[in-house]
């Protein structure tokens, strides 16, 4: 009877101690002027879409891609904003993509409805090269040799 009273007065004490470190999470975050509420700390969320170059306007700094919507299973075309900012994978710059190309965008939708790209990769470069399959050759066929009589005669 005492174990059992120890082990639930143990148990009663741990599970009230790890509850108020975890309820007490919040009180760290200090707010007022010059610290920013968290809507104002909170970044926009990062969204990701691949699908097929349809423009590329370069004066304007605009790229224009057609994806598949998977909640509607429809093409819908999205224009993204290119500024200072945006990194390219596997070309260069806005002026080296052209329509056809397959990309994946990495971008931010802004509070004024304008997507801000963040980073455009090409998903088929022009100058890679497709790995040659290797040739397999058969193996010529080997005789076997006669199996030796295992026979005792007595």
């Amino acid at each position: 009877m005492a174990m059992a009273l120890r082990t639930l007065v143990f148990i009663s004490v741990f599970f009230l101690f790890y509850a108020g470190i975890a309820l007490s999470q919040d009180a760290n975050i200090v707010e007022g002027p010059g610290f920013g509420s968290q809507e104002e700390l909170a970044e926009p969320d990062t969204q990701w879409v691949w699908g097929e170059v349809v423009s590329v306007d370069t004066s304007g700094k605009l790229l224009t891609v057609k994806y598949l919507d998977y909640d509607t299973d429809t093409d819908r075309e999205i224009v993204l904003e290119i500024n200072d900012k945006t990194t390219f994978e596997n070309t260069g710059s806005l002026a080296e993509l052209k329509q056809g190309d397959n990309v994946g965008v990495d971008y931010m939708a802004s509070g004024d409805g304008k997507n801000i790209a963040s980073n455009i990769a090409i998903e088929n470069p022009v100058n890679s090269e497709v790995p040659a399959q290797p040739t397999i050759e058969p193996v010529p066929e080997m005789e076997m040799p006669e199996a030796a009589d295992n026979t005792y005669d007595e």
